[in-house]
């Protein structure tokens, strides 16, 4: 792209959310001050990745991101009703200069 040798760059962040209900010993929908509605845990976690989505400096001279985004939201939880799962990817998408 552009003049010189640059190179599209892309790098992706999975992120994955797992609980047990109260009933197999884990923290979802337990009554106690701890417990926690599997759905607001999700809710929290992606809002959290969504607010702080930033260009990140990658340490390395002529590596840099243009963009982020979220893809590949499975909030589906789970078909089990004492397992809880739900997982999304933040994708970095830059170039990368040689020298």
């Amino acid at each position: 792209m552009g003049p010189g040798q640059r190179y599209d760059l892309q790098t992706a962040v999975s992120i994955r959310i797992e609980g047990l209900s109260a009933a197999k010993r884990g923290h979802i929908e337990h009554p106690s001050a701890d417990g926690v509605p599997f759905e607001a845990l999700f809710r929290s976690v992606f809002g959290a990745a969504q607010n702080a989505m930033s260009y990140p400096d990658v340490g390395h001279p002529g590596v840099s991101y243009r963009d982020l985004t979220i893809e590949n939201i499975d909030d589906a939880q789970s078909e089990h009703s004492d397992f809880f799962r739900a997982e999304f990817d933040v994708l970095f998408r830059g170039y990368t200069d040689t020298p």
